[in-house]
């Protein structure tokens, strides 16, 4: 039996196993760590997959740990706990030449930032939140005392988002450019989906992701994929103990009360006319409410209906009138 803090020995053990030099003692104790949960086997699985992908191109490795964070997010649990031992497996592996590969096609992915790329500021010294549109469509929802930095030209292939605060992002989606906001410990990668961060450098407070929809991905200090979040899960990254826990968080309570948020998914024009005349006390009037198309549309309640409704028209195409 290992003792549950003794990460360096368990690395150890799995290491001598992969490269065939342990002993039966050895082989023996690492199947008794094996059997006594999931989360070891999965552990085991990526270190293994890791160092036996160093004769695969990019683009197979990437692949490769694909399929191996999917299996280990298959666990379907209410709430998990991912020890410090990613992080040292992290470490061993930036340390083997048989994840070289791996490794530089994570940090090139994360670090690639053009010297032609024009950055842009923005800060919310308010005690409202501020919304931020970005070139690329995406939005994002400040709280008060929270900055971001991005790119304003997306030269790059990457959309980078710098944060230091809370900030709900709407990310438009763009399979070619993936949309990655960095936070002191951790990174959020996503193609398309709206999702929290809140990490602040003074350091007092965890990081952490609350994904209301889409899929994301949550990236060690190191820049490998530590987790993938579904809708409606919080991921808390605690920096001191090195801890990733993953609990059910039910976002869209959470973004009414603090953003002031209304987010509509998947709703018709129908649809979301109701929702705005319920938020506002008044009646909207649309001459043809037949479109059957689907929208995604988030706005402040603290905003002017006129403002929300101008929105509408503009999306849809359609003319609205309010009656107060």
């Amino acid at each position: 039996m290992i003792p549950a803090h003794d990460d360096e020995k368990i690395i150890g053990l799995i290491l001598k196993n992969i490269n065939g030099n342990g002993t039966v003692e050895d082989r023996d104790t690492l199947e008794t760590w094996l059997s006594e949960s999931d989360e070891n086997k999965a552990l085991y699985t990526k270190l293994y997959a890791i160092i036996t992908i160093n004769e695969s191109s990019n683009e197979e490795s990437d692949k490769a740990i694909s399929r191996i964070n999917a299996m280990i997010d298959g666990y379907d649990t209410a709430k998990r706990h991912y020890s410090s031992i990613f992080k040292k497996i992290g470490r061993i592996c930036a340390a083997v030449a048989a994840v070289i590969i791996f490794a530089c096609g994570v940090f090139s992915l994360i670090h690639e930032f053009s010297a032609s790329e024009t950055w842009l500021t923005a800060s919310n010294d308010s005690q409202e939140t501020k919304t931020i549109q970005m070139a690329d469509g995406t939005k994002a929802f400040l709280r008060s005392g929270t900055t971001i930095r991005y790119s304003v030209t997306g030269k790059s292939s990457v959309r980078s988002v710098f944060l230091n605060g809370e900030a709900f992002f709407d990310v438009n989606h763009n399979a070619e450019k993936p949309f990655i906001v960095h936070t002191k410990d951790i990174s959020v990668k996503v193609l398309g989906t709206a999702f929290s961060v809140s990490s602040k450098r003074d350091g007092i407070e965890p990081t952490s992701v609350i994904l209301e929809r889409g899929c994301v991905k949550i990236l060690s200090p190191e820049g490998y994929g530590m987790v993938t979040l579904k809708p409606d899960q919080r991921a808390v990254y605690n920096a001191d103990t090195e801890d990733l826990d993953v609990d059910t968080f039910k976002a869209k309570p959470y973004l009414v009360q603090k953003y002031s948020l209304q987010t509509i998914e998947n709703a018709t024009l129908s649809e979301i006319i109701s929702i705005i005349e319920t938020d506002y006390g008044i009646s909207i009037s649309c001459e043809n409410l037949s479109d059957t198309t689907r929208y995604n549309v988030d706005y402040k309640k603290t905003s002017k209906v006129e403002d929300i409704v101008r929105v509408i028209e503009i999306m849809t195409g359609k003319q609205l009138t309010i009656k107060k």
